[in-house]
């Protein structure tokens, strides 16, 4: 089979996310004798760029300078994205005998190409909507946040089938976006198994992930500064709510006891998740909530929000700790039980890693997603035949 993935960002090797998933779910459709393209954009510059990299085909569409302006670059950079994209695809469909749209990717297909839209699958990651509401309120977010959810809205109710990566993400499809619910399919990101990893920090917690509101990322202040003085919070990602947090830390004295590690690779993250004793994710809105899985993976024991895909990973307790989103008091309490008594972290880890494995594996992952590649195709051949 000849898919085509379409996501607008895949930064390699720094990547994350929907890009780490995109990049093992096309690995894995590739072990599988399946040929794999991924269509996306590049820095600036003339003309299309092609290349191979590890089996897939990368075509990679000329950015627009839009980026760099200070008002309104996000929509003006997925619109530019969208519509490069829709041309390419327009000469080029019949290549492919599936389309996978990635988040917003894409989404002029459904809209601009409608006779197409029978081919495509759509993976929603999130909806823009939902999360602006923890995000801001600028007008030039709220128009990106309209627009998007108009955009969102069409694909739902005219692509061949719409993928959500958590139970609460399809009920959030049918109950913003209108689709029908048989044609939603759960299938959530896949992890790569790791080996469990017992030897940890002590006085190390950990955040990976964008620095954005939504993320509850200003909670971590107050919450270190409530740990023990000998706890330092290494903090792995980067995002526009990052100058907000180091007026936060620097008020509270807190500079010295945190470690800022940037945006790096994703090996390198889960390198990090193998030394901290805690990942602390304390999202007020999270669809999945893929670095959770990373550390699940190697055995770290996480902390997050009782919200959205979170919660459906997470047995309190049991493989993890849940915290009402926004509640400090609680987030503190939780952290502070499993850096102080290393049984229950240990044991907790160790439930997070054995339900990584047998929830979250790749093989079944992968299998769900042909099976509906198969049947999005078969259907997309049927209205083909009856328009003849």
């Amino acid at each position: 089979m000849n898919v085509l993935m379409i996501i607008k960002s895949l930064n390699l090797p720094s990547y994350g996310g929907i890009q780490s998933h995109v990049w093992e779910l096309s690995q894995k459709l590739i072990e599988k004798g399946h040929h794999v393209t991924i269509l996306t954009s590049r820095s600036l510059g003339k003309g299309i760029q092609k290349r191979m990299e590890s089996g897939r085909s990368i075509i990679e569409l000329p950015k627009a300078p839009l980026y760099r302006l200070p008002v309104g670059a996000n929509l003006l950079d997925e619109s530019h994205f969208n519509d490069v994209v829709k041309a390419w695809v327009r000469k080029h469909h019949e290549a492919f005998d599936v389309i996978h749209l990635h988040g917003r990717s894409g989404l002029w297909i459904p809209w601009r190409l409608p006779h197409l839209a029978p081919k495509c699958i759509w993976t929603v990651h999130g909806l823009t909507a939902q999360e602006w509401v923890y995000n801001g309120s600028q007008s030039s977010g709220t128009l990106h946040a309209k627009w998007s959810h108009w955009l969102e809205k069409l694909a739902a109710q005219r692509v061949g089938h719409v993928i959500a990566v958590s139970v609460d993400i399809s009920h959030e499809v049918i109950r913003f976006l209108g689709c029908d619910p048989s044609r939603i399919s759960v299938v959530p990101n896949g992890i790569i198994q790791r080996g469990y990893v017992a030897k940890r920090s002590d006085t190390l917690i950990g955040y990976a992930g964008r620095l954005v509101t939504l993320k509850g990322i200003m909670l971590l202040p107050d919450l270190l500064q409530r740990l023990d003085p000998s706890c330092k919070l290494v903090l792995i990602g980067k995002g526009p709510a990052k100058d907000k947090l180091i007026r936060a830390f620097k008020r509270q004295d807190l500079e010295d006891r945190v470690i800022w590690i940037g945006q790096i690779p994703q090996q390198q993250v889960v390198e990090w998740l193998m030394k901290i004793s805690v990942l602390v994710a304390p999202s007020y809105y999270e669809p999945q909530g893929r670095v959770v899985l990373e550390a699940m993976s190697v055995g770290c024991p996480v902390v997050a929000g009782n919200t959205g895909g979170l919660s459906e990973m997470i047995t309190h307790g049991v493989n993890g700790l849940l915290c009402p989103p926004g509640d400090a008091e609680s987030l503190y309490q939780a952290v502070k039980d499993l850096t102080t008594n290393s049984e229950d972290a240990r044991r907790i880890g160790l439930a997070g890693w054995r339900s990584s494995r047998e929830r979250y594996g790749w093989e079944s992952i992968v299998n769900d997603t042909v099976n509906l590649y198969e049947s999005t195709q078969n259907q997309f051949a049927s209205l083909q035949s009856q328009s003849v």
